[in-house]
C-alpha cells in the first residue's frame, strides 16, 4: 500500500516532469517580444500552474499544447509583432482609403470615413516633417503604405486596425473638409458642415476631442491630451507647470 513518502516522490516527480513540459514551451516557442514584454508575467504563470500542476488533470489538453496558459499575456507582444509585419510588408493600398475606429480603443465610435491617398500622404508629409521622430511611430509606417499605393485598385482599401494613430490624422482631415463621412447608426452619408465638435479643455485627466452627426452619434473620438493633477493641491494656481504629456504628436 502506497505511503506518504511514495506520494511525495511521485508528486515532486510529476512536478518536474510538468516544469519541463512548460519550460521548453516558454523557452522555445516564445520568442524576445514575448519575454520583453511579458517576463514577469509569464514566470509567475509559469510557477504557479508547476506548483499547482494536479489541477492539469482536468485540463490534460494543456499539457499537450501550453500556448493557452499563456495567451493572455501576449498582447503587447502580439501588437508589436503585427506592426512590424505591417512596416514591412504593408497590405494593399489604393488612392481611396477608408477608415473606421476600432472597437474597444478610446471610446466606441460609429463613423466611416473615405479619404484621398494623396490628402493622407499630404498630411503625414507635415507631421513627419513638424516631429521626425514619427517616423518611428504609425505615421512612418502608414506613409511606407500610402506610398506603396496602387493606383489600379478602385475599392476604398481599410487601414489596418493596428495603426491606432491614424486616428488623428482622420480628426485633421474630417475637421478640414476632406473626407467623405457616414454615420453607421443613422446609415447616411453626413457633409462636413453637419458636423458638431466637442472639444475638452481645462480639466485633468485625458482630454479628448469628438466629432458627431447631425443625431448625436458619436463618429469619431481622439484622445489628445493627458494632464497630470499636481500631487500639492497647494499648487494647483501654478497647474500650468504641471506635466502634461502629449498623446498627439503634432
Amino acid at each position: 500500500m502506497p505511503n506518504l513518502s511514495d506520494f511525495c516522490w511521485f508528486y515532486l516527480a510529476a512536478m518536474m516532469l510538468v516544469a519541463l513540459r512548460f519550460g521548453w514551451h516558454l523557452f522555445y516557442r516564445l520568442d524576445h517580444l514575448d519575454w520583453h514584454y511579458g517576463k514577469s508575467d509569464l514566470w509567475t504563470q509559469y510557477l504557479t500552474l508547476v506548483i499547482v500542476w494536479p489541477v492539469l488533470i482536468f485540463r490534460w489538453r494543456l499539457l499537450i499544447n501550453p500556448a493557452a496558459c499563456f495567451q493572455s499575456l501576449y498582447g503587447q507582444a502580439e501588437r508589436q509583432r503585427e506592426e512590424t509585419r505591417l512596416r514591412t510588408s504593408p497590405p494593399p493600398c489604393g488612392d481611396l482609403i477608408l477608415y473606421r475606429p476600432a472597437p474597444g480603443y478610446s471610446e466606441e465610435s460609429v463613423g466611416e470615413f473615405i479619404f484621398l491617398a494623396n490628402d493622407v500622404l499630404e498630411n503625414l508629409a507635415r507631421r513627419l516633417k513638424e516631429s521626425p521622430t514619427l517616423q518611428q511611430e504609425h505615421e512612418g509606417a502608414i506613409m511606407n503604405w500610402v506610398l506603396q499605393r496602387d493606383t489600379s485598385i478602385d475599392t476604398p482599401t481599410p487601414v489596418p486596425r493596428a495603426w491606432q494613430r491614424f486616428e488623428f490624422i482622420a480628426n485633421d482631415l474630417v475637421r478640414k473638409g476632406r473626407a467623405e463621412v457616414r454615420c453607421l447608426t443613422c446609415n447616411e452619408s453626413v457633409p462636413a458642415e453637419a458636423l458638431s465638435a466637442t472639444d475638452e479643455g481645462g480639466s485633468w485627466g485625458w482630454l479628448h476631442n469628438r466629432l458627431y452627426c447631425p443625431a448625436g452619434h458619436r463618429l469619431l473620438t481622439v484622445a489628445t491630451m493627458h494632464v497630470m493633477r499636481p500631487l500639492n493641491r497647494k499648487k494647483q494656481s501654478s497647474a500650468e507647470d504641471s506635466e502634461r504629456h502629449l498623446k498627439e504628436g503634432n
